[in-house]
């Protein structure tokens, strides 16, 4: 089997040129051909049995596995792929490029991740400075602006979101923006929250880092496909007109995703406010892991997730 990476990009275009299709689109023998042309090219990515290609790094130890609810996953579809020739796919879509797998990128599952947190960004001097990230946060919630304060409380909404999942109650306002705030940093930013009691100290090597590994599918769906084909039928302004289907590749629903990551535990420390006392807390590795797979069956990945794409759950 070729690399479907290649197949896409490359073989899919050998044996036409675009630009005859376009001189010569009247012409039924040539429109003949091209169709049948697509139609071979389309063979190697929709058929049933479909071999898996999985990387020996993937079968270490698995965080967890999703499985693809419908209508599938579409994801890379900004990459250049039409032709402009009728029958063609008009999407791209991401695929590894030395296995040819249909992947999601670490970058992609760490920034869909990050989005369910709140983003308290305050450009602190000192970013431990819970006290001084609360006194900001609650100026800002209080603000005579609309759109600030209505931001606080998407921002609050997000905090609260976050620490009830990692421990099934909620505190009170000042401890959850503390905490959530604190653990956004270590995960993302590389704050070593125990030890930046005086200064910003940061995690300057991989090791004691979270990491977020590339996804790889693991289980074809129950027909053992991977990929399948879908369709956007556009209109025009002339409602009541057919429109014509242009069709693009998609990862079939069913197919199961092994997720990786190199996560440690995070130590946050207590502190006193107002004569308040809270106790250190530690949120495990095994915690983060629950945590980001229910912001992913919650939120997906990729693209078009807003009309059902991309959106997972527990295999």
């Amino acid at each position: 089997m070729p690399n479907l990476s290649w197949s896409l990009f490359k073989g899919y275009y050998a044996g036409f040129d675009p630009y005859d299709w376009v001189k010569d689109e009247k012409n039924k023998v040539q429109e003949d051909r091209i169709q049948n042309h697509i139609k071979q090219k389309h063979f190697p990515f929709v058929k049933d049995e479909f071999k898996l290609l999985i990387p020996e790094a993937v079968k270490e130890p698995i965080d967890f596995t999703l499985k693809l609810s419908y209508p599938g996953l579409l994801y890379g579809a900004g990459y250049g792929q039409s032709t402009g020739v009728t029958g063609s796919l008009q999407l791209g879509y991401e695929l590894d490029y030395t296995t040819g797998m249909p992947v999601i990128h670490g970058s992609s599952i760490k920034g869909a991740i990050r989005a369910r947190f709140p983003g308290f960004t305050f450009n602190l001097k000192k970013r431990y400075d819970t006290d001084e990230v609360f006194r900001r946060f609650d100026l800002v919630s209080k603000s005579q602006e609309i759109k600030m304060k209505k931001e606080a409380e998407i921002q609050y909404q997000k905090a609260e979101f976050i620490f009830k999942k990692l421990f099934s109650r909620l505190d009170d306002k000042r401890e959850v923006i503390r905490t959530i705030y604190l653990l956004e940093q270590q995960i993302f930013e590389g704050l070593n929250v125990k030890e930046s009691q005086e200064n910003d100290i940061f995690i300057s090597n991989c090791k004691g880092k979270d990491l977020f590994f590339e996804a790889f599918p693991v289980k074809c769906d129950h027909r053992g496909r991977l990929f399948g084909e879908d369709y956007i039928t556009p209109h025009d302004e002339n409602g009541l007109k057919n429109p014509t289907p242009l069709p693009f590749l998609k990862v079939m629903p069913g197919v199961e995703y092994a997720f990786r990551f190199e996560l440690s535990d995070a130590i946050l420390p207590g502190t006193k406010t107002n004569h308040v006392i809270s106790d250190e807390k530690i949120i495990t590795k095994k915690q983060k892991s629950d945590l980001f797979r229910d912001i992913l069956c919650d939120y997906g990945l990729g693209a078009k997730t807003n009309v059902g794409y991309g959106q997972f759950e527990p295999a």
